[in-house]
Parts: C-alpha cells; structure tokens; sequence
C-alpha cells in the first residue's frame, strides 16, 4: 500500500506544469518531515511533503492512525495503543484510574479500575478491609482496620447486627445467637426436660427463654428431639429393680406382690410392663427378686418384711449351693456341692440341729431317703444342675407360714401335716401357704377344710361346715366381707392358696 501510495505522489508531482501550461521539471525536491520523529504513537505528529500535510489520528478508541516518513515517502498505518492506553487526540495516552468508592472509603465497598484492570474491595480479616483506590493514575491497595462496634462484611466495615443460626426460638435445633463477639449458644437444663433459647429481640439485641420439651422428647445438644427409651437394668430383668424412661415418663419395677415382680421395660411401642414370678426361693424385695433367708418361728417382722419360705407338701424347692431350708421344728438342710457330669449329678447336703451340724449325706440325682435323721422325714433330690449350682428337693414334709396384718409370722410344721392338725389363727389373715387338703384351719372367725381338688382347676372348702368351690381369683363372702382366694396347683395338687379382701 506504501508503495502504491508513494507511486501516486510521483504521478502527482511528475503532472505538475509549469505557468503557461508546459510541463517541465520542479525547480526543487520534495522532502518528507514527520513532527514525531517517526512511529511514535505516543506523540500527535504531522507529516509534510512539499504541500501535503497529514495528521497522527484516532482510528477508535485503541488505535492510532500513524504518519511517518519511509524512505522520504509519506507512510501511513493503524497502530494498536496496547494494555492500559487509549487512543486521545491522535495519540496513545494512559488510561486513567477510577474508584467507585471515592477513594479510601473502608466503609463502601468499591473497586478501582485502571485500564482492562480493575481490584474490588473485601476483607483482610474480620476486623479489617482490603481497600483499593487510585493514586498518580495507578491502583493501590491498604488494609484499613474497622472501627469500634463495627466488622468486615463483604468488602466494607459495617456495624454488627444480631443474627441467630436457627432463625428464632425455635426449640428443635441448635442455634448460636451473635452480636459481634458476643455469641450465645442453646443449652440444655440440668433435667433434659427444657432448653435455654437465644434468640434476637426485635430491637436487634439477644435475649433468652427457657423452653420446653415434648412429652415424648428430651434436651440434647441444646435442642428437643425425639426421646429413646432407656431401661436402667436393661431389660426384663427381674433381679434388678430399674427405672424405665421415655421423655417425662419414668417408670419404676415394684412389687407386684410378695413373690412377683411388676417390671417396666423399653418395647416397640415406648414403655410396657409384665407381671415376672421370682419363684422359688426367692421374693419380692423393692422392686426386684431376692433370695430369701429361713427365719425363727413367731419372728416379728417390720412392714417391709413381707416374704415367706415354705417346704410345700410335694411340691420342689430348688436350694442354690449354700443355701439352707428349714424342714422341720428342729431340723435344717444345706446345700454345700454339687458335682459330677450331665446325667450322673451328685448334690452333698449337711443337715442340722438347733445344736449345730448333724450329718452329711450325698445323693444321687433321683435319689431318696425316707428317714433323714430317724425323723421319718422323706427327703427326695428331683433334679440337680452342675453349672448353675442348684439341686431340687421334694419332701412329705410341711412347712407353713401365716402372715398376719400385724407384722407376726406365725410358722408351723410337722411330718406330713397330719390330718387331725388343726391350726387356730384368730387374727385376720392377709396371706396364707399353704392350705393342705383334709387340714383344717380357723381364721377370720370360720373354721376351713379343704376337702376336695378337681383337675389341678378349683377345690372344694368347707367353710364352717358350707361347701364352698372356689377357683384361682374368685371372691367369697365370709362374716360380711368378700375375699380373694388366689389358688396355687403343681402336678401334685394344691400347694399354695393365699386370702386377701377384695
């Protein structure tokens, strides 16, 4: 393009005539001059050849059309600024730098631009701003610490105002509530029952309340969520006395009565419960079953000391290994070993007086001795275990205790219970084991013999000489008061009854 140009200013000149219309040559050469000194974009030149005159100029915004001198011909081209230069007047001058925010302003976020560069202001810290802003047309950046009450948010220093995670009083989550470096987080009470809630106020200071829980919930990690069942003995235990718990609802084992527990424990459903009988040897103490201890005859005994130890009649008692029953007025059993393999057992039993130890004899699993002590007591070993340690008795003997509502514990006993046995018991009775069949008792003002037991269901009692059948639970009416007569079978007939008001 150079070149075409060039050829053209030579057509030009070599057409220029003299006056009066000849051609002739020019008196003097052209001479190219550039006022730049050349390309130099960054000065506004002008370039001169003979009477031509053309100017550096703006092609846009970010290019110079250039004039220069090439050879001592006229040159032209569009020459970019470059990063950080604009186009003004025919020349390539700085861009100049601005910020949004009027300079260093901590308090506004704003950015400095210089150019295709630009810096926007943001947080050096909690405390503090990254500020930039535009000195001698560069951008320049400073940290500016916040002032007193206020704090770094999104580039710019702003007062503090109260937040709280969990958006109120809102007792089922956890939340921090926040005014600067003042922060409160939700606790739970000491009970787990209610939680310590803080939360903004409406003038944007934090506040507290104490809220509760749901039935069904319990405060953990400062919020309600929903309660799990705990059971302190862990279970259908009824050797431990436990406390059931689910949310407000705590339940505790009792006694259910004498030798049976009411035991809570955790289900499918939340708390449920289940009438557990301690059995034998053992009652009721507080709630759980404990191995009960042979006591005196006519022993006072305080309120609490409601349980009883009987040998029944053809019955089976189970003796732990140290263990002792007492089988006659006179005579104890103690279970000292058990040994032996599964099948060929062997319990060693050391029988006492009043007077201290009388004799000790083995026996075999199933065996039986029928005048233990030349009492004629029958003492037979039914069943033994070597790894719980225990063996079961069964015996012709009678052991009988009545506890009456005053706190006396009356005992008797004797070979067999013979049938012309006739037990008086004035006092009213609120327990009785057990009543053998053809024995005939008097309390609560009337004289009672069992005369008859029908299929281990019911028993025939003649009650002042009135045939009276009584299944387990029915209530009778003696003397104007109805009673509960709870009857006790085994394989062997009736063993047990107790009589209670209803």
């Amino acid at each position: 393009m150079l070149i075409a140009f060039g050829f053209i200013l030579l057509v030009f000149f070599a057409g220029c005539t003299q006056p009066g219309g000849t051609n002739a040559p020019p008196n003097t050469t052209a001479v190219c001059t550039d006022s730049d000194g050349g390309r130099d974009t960054f000065s506004m030149g002008s370039v001169s050849v003979g009477s031509i005159v053309r100017s550096d100029s703006c092609v846009d915004a970010s290019t110079v059309k250039e004039y220069y001198c090439e050879e001592g011909i006229l040159g032209v081209s569009d020459i970019p600024c470059g990063s950080g230069y604009v186009c003004t007047n025919g020349a390539c001058t700085p861009v100049p730098c601005s910020d949004s925010d009027g300079g260093e302003v901590a308090e506004t976020k704003g950015t400095a631009t210089s150019g295709a560069t630009s810096q926007t202001d943001s947080c050096a810290s909690e405390t503090s701003v990254t500020e930039y802003y535009c000195s001698g047309g560069s951008i320049l950046s400073k940290s500016i610490s916040c002032g007193t009450g206020t704090h770094c948010s999104d580039g710019a220093c702003v007062a503090y105002t109260c937040t709280d995670s969990d958006g109120g009083q809102e007792p089922g989550i956890a939340g921090n509530t926040s005014i600067g470096d003042n922060r409160k987080t939700d606790t739970c009470s000491a009970d787990g029952r209610r939680v310590n809630e803080y939360y903004c106020d409406s003038s944007g200071n934090i506040r507290n309340t104490s809220i509760a829980c749901g039935t069904d919930e319990t405060c953990r990690d400062g919020a309600c969520m929903a309660a799990s069942c705990t059971d302190s003995d862990g279970g259908q235990d009824k050797m431990r006395a436990g406390n059931t718990t689910l949310g407000a609802t705590t339940r505790s084992d009792s006694c259910y009565s004498n030798t049976s527990v009411l035991e809570y424990y955790c289900s499918a459903s939340g708390i449920s419960q289940a009438t557990m009988d301690c059995g034998s040897g053992y009652y009721c103490n507080a709630g759980a079953c404990a191995r009960v201890s042979c006591f005196d005859t006519n022993k006072n005994l305080g309120i609490d000391d409601q349980y009883w130890y009987p040998f029944k009649t053809a019955s089976s008692l189970t003796l732990y290994v140290g263990e002792k029953v007492q089988i006659s007025d006179k005579y104890y059993v103690g279970l000292d070993s058990v040994d032996g393999d599964v099948g060929d057992e062997t319990a060693t039993f050391t029988i006492h007086d009043k007077d201290g130890e009388v004799d000790t004899c083995d026996l075999d699993n199933g065996a039986d001795t029928s005048n233990l002590c030349g009492d004629h007591v029958s003492l037979e070993v039914t069943d033994i275990s070597v790894d719980d340690e225990y063996a079961k008795i069964r015996g012709n003997l009678a052991y009988l205790q009545i506890y009456a509502q005053d706190g006396t514990v009356t005992t008797y006993n004797g070979s067999g219970c013979t049938k012309e046995n006739e037990y008086d018991i004035d006092t009213e009775t609120s327990a009785f084991y057990p009543k053998l069949v053809s024995s005939t008792i008097k309390m609560l003002g009337a004289s009672y013999r069992v005369s008859s037991v029908e299929n281990n269901q019911s028993v025939t009692i003649e009650i002042d000489g009135s045939s009276e059948k009584i299944e387990d639970g029915d209530d009778v009416r003696i003397n104007g008061q109805d009673y509960t007569f709870s009857l006790e079978f085994s394989d062997y007939g009736l063993v047990g009854w107790t009589i209670e008001k209803a």
